[in-house]
């Protein structure tokens, strides 16, 4: 597995809500020109972020409208909370590195089914947790987990 989606999968996914999760979904498939690459997000501090980095985009969602600031010590908390459930197998950066040199288009792709990866485990989960769920439907939902498994390892 790479790095960048080890260091997603483990250590920043978990800890986002699925709404925040959707946003970011969003802001991917849309090519939403608010979601920026090389920056954590702008303008300058003090002032209401208008662009976020994928990180960044998922912290901001929480806190909207946030300023630049907002989103910073967000982040900052994020990384901090990724390192931790991350320990010495892998690295925040690989992820951060990925996101800002990898071309747009391949990490909106790449993300893209990261993002709807984490969407099917977290509702495959409640199914689960779910005693009365029909099988078919948990069957049709492992069916879904597949090929997005199959698509992130072919992307």
């Amino acid at each position: 597995m790479e790095k960048w989606r080890y260091a997603w999968r483990n250590g920043f996914a978990p800890q986002f809500s699925s709404l925040q999760l959707e946003s970011l979904r969003h802001a991917l498939a849309e090519d939403d020109k608010s979601l920026i690459q090389g920056a954590i997000t702008r303008p300058s501090y003090g002032r209401e972020a208008s662009a976020d980095c994928a990180s960044g985009c998922l912290v901001a969602h929480a806190f909207m409208p946030g300023t630049v600031r907002d989103v910073m010590i967000q982040f900052q908390e994020a990384c901090y909370i990724a390192r931790a459930a991350l320990h010495a197998t892998g690295s925040i950066n690989d992820l951060l590195h990925w996101f800002d040199q990898e071309p747009r288009l391949a990490v909106r792709a790449n993300l893209l089914v990261e993002v709807d990866a984490e969407l099917l485990r977290r509702e495959y989960a409640q199914l689960q947790a779910t005693t009365f769920a029909a099988p078919e439907a948990r069957e049709a939902l492992r069916e879904a987990l597949r090929s997005v498994a199959h698509a992130g390892a072919t992307a």
